[in-house]
Protein backbone atom coordinates (compact mmCIF):
# COMPACT_ATOMS: atom_id res chain seq x y z
CA UNK A 1 0.00 0.00 0.00
CA UNK A 2 1.37 3.39 -1.00
CA UNK A 3 2.03 6.05 1.59
CA UNK A 4 -0.47 8.92 1.05
CA UNK A 5 2.01 11.46 2.46
CA UNK A 6 4.57 10.84 -0.29
CA UNK A 7 3.59 12.42 -3.63
CA UNK A 8 3.40 10.23 -6.68
CA UNK A 9 5.85 10.74 -9.52
CA UNK A 10 3.28 12.49 -11.72
CA UNK A 11 2.63 15.01 -8.94
CA UNK A 12 6.31 15.89 -8.94
CA UNK A 13 6.39 16.20 -12.73
CA UNK A 14 3.35 18.48 -12.80
CA UNK A 15 4.79 20.61 -10.00
CA UNK A 16 8.02 20.95 -11.94
CA UNK A 17 6.13 21.90 -15.10
CA UNK A 18 4.19 24.59 -13.24
CA UNK A 19 7.41 26.01 -11.80
CA UNK A 20 8.99 26.11 -15.28
CA UNK A 21 5.96 27.90 -16.74
CA UNK A 22 6.01 30.46 -13.92
CA UNK A 23 9.74 31.06 -14.34
CA UNK A 24 9.28 31.56 -18.11
CA UNK A 25 6.39 33.96 -17.47
CA UNK A 26 8.35 36.03 -14.96
CA UNK A 27 11.42 36.11 -17.22
CA UNK A 28 9.28 37.25 -20.17
CA UNK A 29 7.57 39.98 -18.14
CA UNK A 30 10.92 41.26 -16.86
CA UNK A 31 12.33 41.21 -20.39
CA UNK A 32 9.30 43.06 -21.77
CA UNK A 33 9.55 45.69 -19.04
CA UNK A 34 13.25 46.22 -19.78
CA UNK A 35 12.52 46.98 -23.43
CA UNK A 36 10.11 49.80 -22.60
CA UNK A 37 12.24 52.39 -24.41
CA UNK A 38 12.45 50.42 -27.65
CA UNK A 39 8.85 49.18 -27.75
CA UNK A 40 5.74 51.29 -28.10
CA UNK A 41 3.39 51.11 -25.11
CA UNK A 42 0.71 49.38 -27.16
CA UNK A 43 3.13 46.67 -28.32
CA UNK A 44 4.38 46.18 -24.76
CA UNK A 45 0.78 45.83 -23.57
CA UNK A 46 -0.02 43.26 -26.26
CA UNK A 47 3.11 41.22 -25.47
CA UNK A 48 2.36 41.41 -21.75
CA UNK A 49 -1.23 40.24 -22.19
CA UNK A 50 -0.10 37.49 -24.56
CA UNK A 51 2.49 36.27 -22.05
CA UNK A 52 -0.03 36.28 -19.20
CA UNK A 53 -3.08 34.77 -20.91
CA UNK A 54 -1.30 32.24 -23.14
CA UNK A 55 1.05 30.70 -20.57
CA UNK A 56 3.45 28.57 -22.62
CA UNK A 57 3.18 30.05 -26.10
CA UNK A 58 3.21 33.69 -24.94
CA UNK A 59 6.62 33.78 -23.22
CA UNK A 60 8.13 31.47 -25.85
CA UNK A 61 6.91 33.71 -28.67
CA UNK A 62 8.32 36.79 -26.91
CA UNK A 63 11.75 35.22 -26.61
CA UNK A 64 11.70 33.78 -30.15
CA UNK A 65 9.98 36.61 -32.06
CA UNK A 66 9.39 39.72 -29.96
CA UNK A 67 12.89 40.41 -28.69
CA UNK A 68 14.48 39.81 -32.09
CA UNK A 69 12.00 42.10 -33.81
CA UNK A 70 12.75 44.88 -31.33
CA UNK A 71 16.53 44.43 -31.49
CA UNK A 72 16.52 44.25 -35.28
CA UNK A 73 14.38 47.36 -35.71
CA UNK A 74 16.98 49.65 -34.18
CA UNK A 75 14.31 51.43 -32.18
CA UNK A 76 15.50 53.17 -29.07
CA UNK A 77 19.21 53.09 -29.92
CA UNK A 78 19.50 56.87 -30.01
CA UNK A 79 20.66 57.02 -33.64
CA UNK A 80 18.67 59.37 -35.84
Amino acid sequence: MANPLIPAAYDLWWSGAVVLVLVALIAALVSISRTRNSVSPSHALVWTLLAIFVPIIGPASWFLIGRRANVGSGAGDGVS
